[in-house]
Parts: C-alpha cells; sequence; structure tokens
C-alpha cells in the first residue's frame, strides 16, 4: 500500500470513528450531532450541532439525567434507566413518557425488566381522530384476528396472511413482518381512499400489535391517564426552569463530558432549588 493511500485510509478511518451511529457529526465538536433546533431565528430549518439532553424526575426532584449525541429521544430512555439503576440499585416500578420514546424495542425492554410502561405510541393522538377520512385507512386502523391470523379493513374485508418479510433496522437488528393482501378490492366502492395499487397490502408486525395494546389499555384506565397527566407538570418545569427563568440557552463547552458537566451543574442547582422551596413552604 503506497504512503499516500495509507494516509487517506488513516483519515478515513478516524473521520467515521466519531459517527457512533449517526449520519453527521461537527467538525468543531465531534461528539456533536447536527440537529434542527426549536430556535430557528432565521426560520430555515438550519441545522446546528448540538446534544438531546435528557432529564428523569420523580415528585419534583432531578433522579437521573444525561446528554446524547443521537437527536431521537427513542434511542436514550433505555440508557437512562442504566442511569437509573446504577445509581439506586433497582430500576423504576414504572415509567412515564411521551410519544417520542414509544418504539417496539423501547416497549419490549421494559416489559423484559417488568417495569410498567405509561408511554403514548406514535400514532395515539391520530387515533382518537375517529371521524377524520384521512386517517381512516392507515394499516393501524385495520383489526387484527389473532385466531384466524387476518386483518380486517375499516370496510370489514379480510386481507389474508401471505408471506413474512424482514427488515433491518438502524442497530442492525432484523424486524419480522407479516405481509397481508386484499383479494376484494377490486370491488370496494372507496378503493381509492385507500390504496392506488390493484389490491391492499399492509405489512403487520404482531409484536409490535401486542404491545401497543398493552400501552394503550394502561393509558385507559383512570390511574394510568391521572399518572400520565403529571408527566408535563414533572419534566417540562425542568426545562422551564433552566432555559426560561435563568436563560440557559447553549452549553459553554465543548465534548459530551464537558457538556454533560455543565448540564449536572444546572440539574444539581434545581434539585437545591426545590429542596430550599420546601423548607420554607414547611417552615
Amino acid at each position: 500500500m503506497s504512503k499516500d493511500l495509507a494516509v487517506r485510509k488513516e483519515n478515513y478511518e478516524n473521520h467515521y470513528s466519531h459517527m457512533d451511529n449517526r449520519n453527521s457529526y461537527s467538525k468543531t465538536d465531534p461528539d456533536a450531532t447536527f440537529m434542527r433546533m426549536k430556535e430557528d431565528h432565521m426560520q430555515n430549518g438550519q441545522l446546528k450541532p448540538g446534544y438531546n439532553v435528557q432529564v428523569g424526575t420523580e415528585n419534583g426532584f432531578v433522579t437521573t439525567f444525561g446528554t446524547y449525541s443521537n437527536p431521537t429521544d427513542t434511542r436514550t430512555l433505555i440508557p437512562q434507566l442504566e442511569k437509573y439503576n446504577q445509581q439506586y440499585g433497582h430500576y423504576p416500578e414504572k415509567v412515564v413518557a411521551d410519544k417520542g420514546y414509544g418504539s417496539l424495542e423501547n416497549y419490549a425492554e421494559l416489559e423484559k425488566k417488568k417495569i410498567e410502561a405509561y408511554i403514548k405510541y406514535p400514532h395515539w393522538e391520530l387515533e382518537k381522530k375517529k371521524r377524520s377520512k384521512k386517517y381512516k385507512y392507515r394499516s393501524w386502523k385495520f383489526e387484527y384476528d389473532k385466531t384466524k391470523d387476518e386483518l380486517i379493513c375499516p370496510e370489514k374485508k379480510v386481507l389474508s396472511f401471505i408471506y413474512e418479510k424482514e427488515r433491518t433496522k438502524w442497530d442492525g437488528k432484523k424486524e419480522t413482518f407479516g405481509v397481508y393482501q386484499c383479494d376484494s378490492c377490486k370491488q370496494c366502492p372507496v378503493r381509492e381512499l385507500c390504496t392506488t395499487r390493484e389490491f391492499r397490502r399492509v405489512e403487520f408486525n404482531k409484536e409490535r400489535w401486542r404491545l401497543y395494546n398493552k400501552a394503550r389499555e394502561r393509558l385507559k384506565t383512570d390511574d394510568g391517564w391521572q399518572l400520565y397527566r403529571k408527566r408535563a407538570p414533572e419534566v417540562e418545569t425542568v426545562f422551564g426552569e433552566v432555559k426560561g427563568n435563568r436563560g440557559f440557552r447553549r452549553f459553554q463547552g465543548f465534548g459530551k463530558q464537558n457538556v454533560t458537566c455543565d448540564w449536572a451543574i444546572h440539574m444539581i442547582a434545581y434539585n437545591i432549588k426545590n429542596i430550599c422551596r420546601s423548607i420554607m413552604s414547611s417552615a
């Protein structure tokens, strides 16, 4: 191998050694990832290097926190639970989170750890729009008959199982789907609203369906919904205090370690302030 080619190979490896299952990183801070920020002063959707900060709370106090390089919340839940376990020696009995954390992997991992999950799944809000024609023929509107292994569309037509297929996800793991097809679409008067093909096909994951149903049943109970309603006052108050009242909008350092230390100082200050407030109110 020539010296020039070896140097280029080394630069290539150094370039992608910072990626860590990401599709971008900042040259000024390799630990940071380009993300779309809520504060977009130019109104052009500009990408900026940043970190995904996470907070876990209980009774108004921060119990766990973390900074992550991936922009999606989905991949931060399990690491946060592991941090909780390392700090307190056990996992929480219940976890409450918004739909940004509702994924098949998270539901399965929480069930494996015997943790009750009160987490909305992605189309939770859309399911409530019963009168909306726009979502009437989405795949998650179809009913599943477990005994016959069939799907039933909103027009009560049957979709029969054809074959299985696999899909490789971002982490390299494979997810298995069953493909179901309806053979009565030609005579259906609303076919144009349902599909542009000759027959409607749906990819269906039985495990996802089971876990979503389990989450739905938990959230529909009075206790489950009352518990979920506490999420916003608990978690959003932390970000409102830090960003709104203290005006903290940007990390001062570079690198994940420095950013995490910066965020830790704010979380400690938040807990101290709450302790002082509790003492003053009880005095």
